[in-house]
């Protein structure tokens, strides 16, 4: 019995050494092969970046070259085009000089807010702004309103008359604006909204047309007034009288 137990013991012994030393050789292998790893992961990493230098080094020797090709072209484009840039050069020179002898040529047209408007070839009788003319068709819709269409160009025109006239203010503001003169800008019917028909007979009386014949005053068939009645008439157009 103690043989056995001895033997066994052994037998123990004998197995647990030889797997302390199965693992031991175990470990030393894979440490080596780990060594062998790292260092074929490194040979690769230099391969590489001598492979990419290299390749980069091809790449900008080729760009050399073809920069150093378009030079050459682009020097012997140049080199061809020299007698067509001068020419160019020489018809840009002449038609700048075309302008200027034209711009020297044409008259100086002065901006101003009062001056003459012109409507196609026509030229106006006084010189207005848009102010004015709104101002004036709204002294036409409130004196003449329910009139035909004459009857308001009439009543603009007579305005126009008094600006032109010596007697009377130079400008249409001032003309409707007088002391006493028209009685829409005493009640405040001036200040109502002129209709597309009253500032178009306006225009039609800046630019020339007078039903009324040249008048300076105007007044309706109710009028009472002894020193307007006592003025020359020069025209009729419906309940409206235009007088000199």
């Amino acid at each position: 019995m103690k043989k056995l137990k001895v033997f066994a013991l052994s037998m123990i012994l004998v197995l647990g050494l030889s797997i302390v030393i199965y693992n031991t050789n175990a470990k030393m292998v894979n440490n080596q092969e780990k060594k062998y790893q790292n260092q074929e992961i490194a040979t690769l990493g230099n391969n590489e970046e001598d492979m990419h230098k290299a390749v980069n080094e091809d790449k900008e020797s080729s760009n050399l070259k073809t920069v150093s090709f378009n030079n050459s072209d682009e020097a012997k484009n140049v080199d061809k085009n020299k007698g067509q840039d001068v020419s160019g050069l020489n018809k840009t020179n002449a038609d700048v000089k075309k302008v200027s002898t034209v711009s020297k040529t044409q008259p100086k047209v002065k901006s101003s807010n009062k001056a003459a408007a012109s409507r196609g070839n026509l030229k106006a009788a006084v010189s207005y702004n848009a102010k004015e003319l709104d101002l004036l068709a709204r002294l036409v819709r409130a004196e003449a309103g329910g009139e035909s269409y004459s009857a308001q160009v009439a009543v603009a025109a007579v305005v126009i008359n008094r600006v032109k006239s010596s007697k009377f203010p130079n400008t249409i503001t001032a003309v409707i604006h007088s002391n006493n003169q028209f009685t829409p800008v005493q009640n405040g019917q001036i200040n109502k909204p002129a209709t597309a028909a009253n500032k178009k007979a306006v225009q039609e009386a800046l630019y020339g047309e007078d039903p009324s014949n040249g008048a300076l005053f105007f007044y309706d068939t109710s009028c009472t007034s002894k020193w307007l009645l006592s003025k020359p008439v020069k025209a009729r157009i419906g309940k409206m009288v235009y007088a000199y």
